[in-house]
């Protein structure tokens, strides 16, 4: 087994084979004596890392057979419902729409100050030619 500065890194970097044999498992500590023979064989190698085996969601075969025919077959329900949540009704309407003419009066009316500073700025600003 590898050793790392916290558990987690030493169980990824070590390999797969050491936690199924009993001599590196021995060298690490006590630990009880492992069945190997009821295993299933895995697709992983021996000498796959733990990280390897993680980073494929530790995934064996996947199969994606979808068919709602075959489930209502089998399960056979008495009937299929489903419920729809209503999110938006008038008063949540009304609040948007109300918030939305709040947001932009403010934005408006700090525009226009901002606006009329600037203007105030330019006209009292002293021009060069003026001076002469």
């Amino acid at each position: 087994m590898m050793s790392g500065c916290y558990p987690l890194e030493s169980i990824l970097q070590t390999k797969l084979y050491c936690f199924y044999d009993q001599n590196c498992i021995d060298l690490n500590g006590n630990f009880t004596r492992l069945n190997m023979s009821t295993l299933a064989k895995s697709q992983y190698n021996l000498n796959s890392t733990i990280e390897l085996i993680l980073n494929n969601l530790m995934i064996e075969k996947y199969k994606s057979n979808l068919s709602y025919e075959n489930y209502f077959n089998r399960c056979s329900p008495l009937s299929c419902s489903y419920s729809y949540i209503k999110t938006h009704d008038v008063t949540q309407t009304i609040i948007s729409l109300i918030s939305l003419y709040g947001g932009l009066v403010l934005i408006t009316r700090c525009l226009a100050i901002i606006v009329v500073q600037i203007y105030k700025h330019k006209k009292n600003r002293v021009k060069p030619e003026a001076l002469q």
